[in-house]
Formats: C-alpha cells, sequence, structure tokens
C-alpha cells in the first residue's frame, strides 16, 4: 500500500488554487481523498507540503498531516483485522474497521469525475514523460470533435460506437487504434477506482481496423471500371487539342487520368508523384539495353544468311516485341521517409497517351525539365512542404469531386460508385499493392517497389534488377486489359 500527498492539478477552484489530495495505491488500483486544503502550483514542494510563500501553510500543512497520518494508522488497521487493504473502507474515515462479514457501508468518495477531459488530466498525471502525448493527443482530438467539455453523462456504448465511427473518417488505421486503446485505458481507470459511475463499454476492434476513409484498396471490379472510363477519355480526347483540361481541377477527364497515372507510377504517395518533373523521365527500350551488351559481330549474327525481305520481317518483329520503359535516373527520394524510390514503369499505350496530355504549358509550347509533370504545382511559385501538401490536397479534393459528380450520372453500379465516393489518390497506392499481391508477386518484393522497407532503406534493391521490377509492372499492367 502506498500513501502520498498530490497537488490535484487537474481541477482549479475558485480561489484560484488547487486541490490538495491524498492518494492510496494498491495492486494497481487507486483512491483519492480530499484533504480540505488547496493551494498554488507555485507554493508547493516537491517534499509534499506547501511552502512558506503561503501565509497559511503552517496550519495548513498540519491539517494535511493529521489526514495523511489518519488514512496510514486506518490502512495498518485494515490489513492486520481483514488480512487485506479495502479502499474503499479505509478511506471511509467514518467507519469503524471490521471484518467483511460486519461491513455494512455506502460508497462516498470525496471526489468524482463529471468530465472525461479532468479524467485524461488525472491519468497522465501517473505517467512517465514518453507516455503523456498519447493522453494529450487523445484529449486534442476529442476536443476538436465534442467542443471543451465532454461530460461523463454522456458516454455509454451508443456515444462509443458513433466515437469509432468518427474516428474510421478521420484518422489512418494506426491512428485509431492508439486512440480507442487510450480512451479505454482512461475509461477503465476511472472505473476500476470509482472514479466514475458509468457503465462498462467496449470498443469493436474489426471497426478500428476495416473502417478506413479514403485509404482502402479499390476492388478489382472498381480499378477496371476506372481502367475502361480511361480508355474512353484516351480514345475521346486529343492531347494537342484538349491539354488545357488537366489544369482544370474541376475536370472529370484530368481526375481520371490523374489517378491512374499513380497507379501506373507504383502506388507513389500524392506529395511524391505531384514533385515529379519532366526531366526526371528517361524512356528506355529492353532491345536496346540488350544490345547495348552485346559485340557488334553478335548484333550482325543475328541476321546472318538473311535476305533483305526476311531482315525487314525479324526487325519489325524485334520491334513490335520490343517493350520501352520509363526510368528516374535522377532518383526520387521519398518525402515522407527519404527513402529513395526505384521506378521502373513499363510504357504502355495508355500511359504513353496521358504523358502527351501532360507536356504542354498553358500556352501550349512544350513544358521544360523543370517543369513539374502534373500541375499541382507551379516551378515559378515557391512552396514550403507543409503549403504544397495543402496545395496538393486541394487539388485532389476538386478533382475527386468533379469525378463523382460525373459518375453519378452515368450507369454505374451503386457498390463501385461508393467505392469511388470513398477513395482517395492515396487509394492508388492501396490498390497497386493489393493488385500485384492478388496476381501472386512476391511480398518482398512488392514492399520493395512500394518502398515499405523503410528500416532497410540500405539494401533496398540489392540484387533486384530493373528486369524484375519491369516484370512485375507488366504482370499489374496485363491483369488489367485481360
Amino acid at each position: 500500500m502506498k500513501v502520498t500527498v498530490k497537488l490535484f492539478k487537474s481541477k482549479r477552484l475558485k480561489n484560484g488554487e488547487n486541490p490538495i489530495v491524498i492518494e492510496l495505491s494498491h495492486n494497481k488500483k487507486r483512491k483519492i481523498i480530499s484533504t480540505g486544503e488547496s493551494a498554488k502550483p507555485s507554493n508547493w514542494l516537491n517534499s509534499g507540503k506547501i511552502g512558506s510563500r503561503d501565509t497559511k501553510s503552517t496550519i495548513k500543512n498540519k491539517n494535511i498531516k493529521d489526514v495523511y497520518n489518519t488514512l496510514y494508522n486506518r490502512c495498518d488497521e485494515c490489513f492486520s483485522k481483514i488480512g487485506e487493504y479495502d479502499l474503499n473502507l479505509i478511506c471511509d474515515v467514518n467507519k469503524p474497521i471490521t471484518k467483511k462479514e460486519e461491513q455494512v457501508y455506502i460508497e462516498d468518495d470525496d471526489i468524482k469525475f463529471d468530465d472525461f477531459y479532468n479524467l485524461i488530466d488525472y491519468k497522465a498525471q501517473t505517467q512517465k514523460a514518453s507516455s503523456l502525448k498519447n493522453y494529450k493527443q487523445l484529449k486534442n482530438y476529442l476536443i476538436s470533435t465534442y467542443g471543451d467539455s465532454l461530460p461523463m453523462s454522456v458516454i455509454n456504448q451508443r456515444w462509443v460506437d458513433i466515437f469509432q465511427t468518427k474516428l474510421a473518417e478521420d484518422k489512418s488505421v494506426q491512428q485509431q487504434a492508439k486512440l480507442s486503446k487510450y480512451f479505454m485505458i482512461v475509461f477503465n481507470f476511472g472505473r476500476d477506482n470509482d472514479l466514475i459511475a458509468n457503465k462498462k463499454v467496449n470498443i469493436n476492434k474489426k471497426m478500428t481496423v476495416y473502417k478506413v476513409k479514403g485509404k482502402k484498396a479499390l476492388s478489382p471490379l472498381a480499378l477496371k471500371t476506372l481502367f475502361n472510363h480511361l480508355t474512353a477519355v484516351l480514345f475521346s480526347h486529343n492531347p494537342e487539342r484538349d491539354y488545357r483540361l488537366t489544369y482544370m481541377m474541376h475536370n472529370v477527364c484530368n481526375g481520371i487520368m490523374v489517378y491512374m497515372l499513380d497507379f501506373f507510377f507504383q502506388g507513389l504517395a500524392p506529395i511524391d508523384i505531384a514533385n515529379i518533373k519532366m526531366g526526371d523521365l528517361e524512356i528506355k527500350s529492353r532491345l536496346k539495353e540488350k544490345t547495348k551488351g552485346m559485340q557488334p559481330f553478335e548484333v550482325v549474327n543475328q541476321f546472318k544468311g538473311l535476305s533483305k525481305e526476311e531482315m525487314a520481317i525479324k526487325l519489325k518483329e524485334m520491334n513490335d516485341n520490343d517493350v520501352k520503359y520509363i526510368v528516374l535516373p535522377n532518383g526520387l527520394f521519398r518525402k515522407k521517409t527519404s527513402s529513395e524510390a526505384q521506378l521502373v514503369i513499363p510504357l504502355t499505350k495508355e500511359l504513353e497517351q496521358i504523358l502527351k496530355f501532360y507536356r504542354y504549358k498553358k500556352d501550349g509550347s512544350l513544358k521544360e525539365k523543370d517543369d513539374f509533370l502534373i500541375n499541382f504545382l507551379n516551378k515559378d511559385k515557391q512552396r514550403t512542404q507543409k503549403q504544397q501538401v495543402e496545395r496538393i490536397a486541394n487539388c485532389v479534393y476538386f478533382l475527386k469531386k468533379g469525378m463523382i459528380k460525373e459518375f453519378e450520372k452515368l450507369d454505374i453500379a451503386n457498390n463501385i460508385l461508393d467505392e469511388f465516393r470513398e477513395m482517395s489518390l492515396y487509394s492508388m497506392r492501396h490498390t497497386y499493392i493489393t493488385a500485384g499481391l492478388r496476381i501472386g508477386i512476391n511480398k518482398e518484393q512488392l514492399a520493395n517497389m512500394a518502398g515499405h522497407s523503410v528500416n532497410e532503406q540500405a539494401t533496398y534493391f540489392d540484387g533486384y534488377f530493373d528486369h524484375q521490377l519491369l516484370s512485375n509492372n507488366l504482370k499489374i499492367y496485363e491483369s488489367l486489359i485481360k
């Protein structure tokens, strides 16, 4: 049993002082009793006394010591008579210490919490500094959602269910799990120590894990639907004539192309794909890369003994079977993790056509090497990373809004339309990863392609050659057109 004198910092009295309490703790249970005295934090000493700057410190310290001695003696008496520490009986100083079968008393704590924020503050006082930020995050989120007061009387199971729904809309999987966990730690702490009178509530873990707005992967059918709309856009629009739509953030065609472009670019995070510049992209040919490593006589031997007609046929066949792909020779470092993203992207006919739309400036001239590929950012306008994130988020918001507005006019199944309503540009990252897993790409390779192995940055791509990346990306693309 531990008996401690404390300044109750999370509660402020009308006189501007904080109450002084006695805390009894045993076997992870706590009980707090008011001493009837109070003090300013500036006058409170670490030794558990009021400093002499308080003019009434002498009499206050005496009263505090009397309450402390009473409770301390009752602890000893309780253990000697009953053989255990009964916190309720010890704190009820008007009740005699008797054996359990003779006990007749009613719980009547001196301090009860009627606001959840005060309970969070009290619980946080007993924690290590490393854990305090978690309680602070919980309190800040609740204040942003429910205002400056959260009465204990409103917290029941229905309230918790609504709370989880709000979390699913606002937070990532990890944040949902953490905030839910610390909510229950504080709530159960209050119940276990008789600091609140609320009934038991539960967190639905399945809801926490799976209901993540804007971060789900699209289903295969939804992805196929989006891809089909992309092919329709590319068929019905001409890059040289219609390039201006890439500067319109409410345009459905621009939205579809941006979302699918992100998918083709190995599901890059929005901040990363928005920062790709025209000069970052280099188009290569698998045939040319192969012949680079060949001796001249090896190239000649491929056509040895062929007539001109046969040579022309073979050249055409080789060109038809050749695969062009995009690399970033200067590298791309992810904004979030600073790890290098290695991209080897098949230059499919759809991707090639998309890139043609984004090669023009507003005035119709071709972009320069330092111009951004996607028209979210402008090289002539300097922005901090925070401003970039805000600008990109606004563009993505309006692109999605424009897409949904047009999709609702089309004959799209309701379940697919619901997926589109819930998706974000970041969803394409999850969609790319799940599409790869679905067709059997090795998980470790896929994690490298997506840049998820942050702790192994130094050996990200050791032994992981371009042709493996290219082969994996071709598999994902071919799954779309089957």
